[in-house]
């Protein structure tokens, strides 16, 4: 237990590993929901209006969490990199 736990300067313990991917999970789960949402406004008679505002809608959710998804991703290879 202590090796999943308790982690060194060097080496964080896997328990933040877990964590970090968790934190990865949640932001791809959020993300795929607005994109679902945005997708089901569309219809076959949506306005040019309401198609526009889906195009913006989905590209500005292109920048959701991108840099805490870089900061877990930073520490992840660092995490890697110690293990290896």
């Amino acid at each position: 237990m202590s090796v999943v736990c308790e982690g060194t300067p060097t080496q964080p313990p896997i328990s933040d590993l877990l964590e970090w991917l968790s934190d990865l999970d949640r932001m791809h789960l959020e993300l795929y929901e607005e994109k679902a949402a945005i997708y089901s406004r569309l219809t076959y008679t949506a306005s040019m209006a309401k198609i526009d505002k889906a195009i913006k809608d989905w590209r500005s959710t292109k920048n959701w969490h991108a840099n805490e998804i870089r900061d877990i991703m930073e520490q992840v290879a660092v995490f890697l990199a110690s293990r290896g």
